[in-house]
């Protein structure tokens, strides 16, 4: 399992998301979220309507998302 961070259009449609992995963080402020999902998955979450961007977690960096 990786952690993936993961920009979306609409915070109201997050729980679609839980199909490809678990949701561990839900932005109050912005339109993201963490998801912890196999590599396996990322395509199709990529391909998810709901999806902007998705890029990899890394612990311990500030990973600024540009909206």
């Amino acid at each position: 399992m990786v952690k993936w961070i993961v920009e979306v259009r609409d915070k109201e449609r997050i729980s679609e998301l839980s199909q490809f992995g678990n949701i561990v963080y839900q932005s109050k402020y912005l339109n993201v979220v963490g998801i912890e999902a196999p590599k396996s998955q990322i395509k199709a979450l990529k391909n998810h309507s709901n999806v902007v961007s998705v890029k990899i977690s890394r612990e311990g960096n500030y990973q600024p998302i540009t909206i």
